[in-house]
């Protein structure tokens, strides 16, 4: 049988449940602004009946509040990390791509058209003037500024492949941060749950970590109960561990041995894991460094070739990896071919020729690569030094005892500038075409971004009509908390008024 004061235990209690309802509604409305934070709920049931030696057997002994959770769902997180990866990876190949767009938009405006066009006009000025030095000189200088501009590309489109090969080390530098903090939290998590808690704060700082994490790489996770409210958490990357319960495994950046591509700057990155396994970027569904290898080698899926001489002294032919995306060593090789043709077909028609001196001019090509080369490229064509300083040696005509005022081969040269030389197409439909490439390539990632963005944020309004909180729902919850903190009170009152009658006035 119960105790003469087991009224005002009862009461005590809805006291307790009506307090942890008001505190657990201020915590909720305290960070309703807070970044990934999670509206909490208390959970409460009747508390165990009292058997008693009385007719109806048993009586209730009050409310108790057995659990303050907060309220997620898996799936909407799940989803929000999937299209998170999605948009981060086109968000990076849209902000890389716009570089190289403004590049080459520069064609247009004041760039190629520009040089292009005065190249021509120098090389028309001198065919009604083939023996004037300052018409010779006059070209001679627009073919070396003709270079410079494709040079300048070139060096502009290297240094942004460095920019992404940098970003690479600190997005690996920042998965290594996340991946400790995450098994520091499993720790502390588990540390609460062990003794019948619920870790609400630390789950919501752990869910918006992985939320970082999944625009950089796509994960994995998994949560398997291992008994007294313990949980082994873990995390992975392509199947690959990064986070087992207080476990974290590193990733760190190597400098790659072999080139991908024969224009890529010395020294770039590759990833492995610290316990020495490779790590395939490629392999990824999605995320910001995928992006940023597909940008910085990407050779449009085209594999190159080369030859090197194996351990016997014997000369083998070897294939390059092959990056299916149209990134900066792509548009390079772009503007190599270019180039290279370009030089090609103007040394073949200095060649059919001589100079003022009489000598061949097959002795003085126009164009000459400074690493002594046979191919030409934006960073090592350059104009024949010799030529710079004595442009006498420029060919005008196949015979120059004919005159010095032949310019027969000035008019081939003249031709070359509507000339089929690139894919049946001028050299400005040539270049025209790579500005639509980027163009299109821009256009893409700035679509997929977009649609990504709003996908994602479809994701987040239903994540947040379930995790989020309501400012109308909690100020109803303080008036149901407050009503049923007043009654209990009240209720202690009126036992604290019969307690005084039965103590103090019966029987007086």
């Amino acid at each position: 049988m119960p105790n003469t004061f087991f009224g005002l235990s009862i009461s005590t209690s809805g006291l307790y449940a009506a307090s942890a309802g008001l505190n657990t509604t201020s915590h909720n409305i305290s960070n309703a602004r807070t970044e990934g934070y999670s509206r909490q709920l208390i959970y409460a049931k009747a508390d165990d009946a009292l058997r008693v030696y009385q007719q109806y057997g048993t009586i209730g002994s009050g409310v108790n509040v057995y659990q303050i959770k907060q309220v997620r769902d898996e799936y909407y997180d799940v989803k929000y990390r999937q299209t998170s990866e999605k948009l981060s990876e086109n968000t990076t190949k849209r902000y890389y791509m716009y570089q190289i767009e403004n590049f080459f938009n520069e064609m247009e405006v004041d760039g190629f058209t520009e040089e292009y066009d005065s190249m021509f006009n120098a090389l028309h000025d001198l065919k009604d003037h083939a023996e004037d030095m300052n018409y010779r000189d006059a070209a001679v200088n627009k073919f070396a500024s003709m270079l410079d501009y494709f040079a300048s590309i070139s060096t502009n489109l290297t240094r942004t492949q460095n920019e992404a090969n940098l970003e690479v080390s600190n997005q690996v530098d920042r998965i290594n941060v996340i991946a400790r903090s995450v098994a520091t939290l499993n720790k502390q998590i588990n540390s609460i749950e062990l003794n019948g808690g619920y870790a609400n704060d630390l789950r919501d700082q752990r869910a918006l970590l992985l939320d970082e994490l999944s625009e950089i790489v796509p994960i994995e996770t998994s949560e398997i109960p291992k008994g007294n409210g313990a949980n082994d958490f873990r995390v992975t990357i392509n199947g690959q561990a990064l986070v087992s319960e207080y476990d974290y495994y590193s990733l760190k950046v190597v400098t790659r041995e072999d080139s991908i591509n024969s224009v890529d700057l010395p020294g770039l990155y590759d990833i492995e894991w610290d316990f020495g396994d490779s790590f395939h970027p490629q392999a990824l569904s999605g995320g910001s460094l995928k992006a940023l290898f597909d940008i910085r080698d990407g050779n449009g899926n085209k594999a190159e070739t080369y030859t090197y001489v194996d351990e016997n002294g014997v000369q083998q032919t070897g294939t390059r990896e092959a990056v299916d995306y149209k990134g900066i060593p792509y548009y390079i090789n772009k503007i190599n071919s270019f180039v290279d043709t370009m030089c090609k077909e103007f040394n073949k028609i200095q060649a059919k020729g001589q100079d003022l001196y009489g000598n061949s001019g097959a002795d003085n090509p126009i164009f000459v690569t400074s690493d002594g080369s046979d191919t030409f490229q934006a960073k090592t064509a350059q104009v024949n030094k010799a030529m710079s300083e004595d442009p006498s040696l420029l060919v005008t005509t196949a015979n120059i005892k004919e005159g010095v005022a032949g310019d027969e081969l000035i008019d081939e040269m003249l031709a070359l500038k509507e000339a089929k030389l690139f894919q049946n197409g001028s050299s400005k439909y040539y270049l025209q075409s790579i500005v639509g490439e980027i163009s299109i390539d821009c256009e893409r990632s700035s679509t997929l971004e977009e649609n990504y963005n709003t996908i994602r944020g479809t994701v987040q309004n239903q994540r947040l009509s379930v995790s989020g909180v309501d400012e109308d729902e909690e100020a109803m919850n303080i008036m149901k908390y407050q009503e049923m903190y007043e009654l209990s009170s009240k209720m202690i009152s009126t036992m604290q008024a019969i307690y005084n009658k039965l103590i103090n006035e019966t029987g007086v």
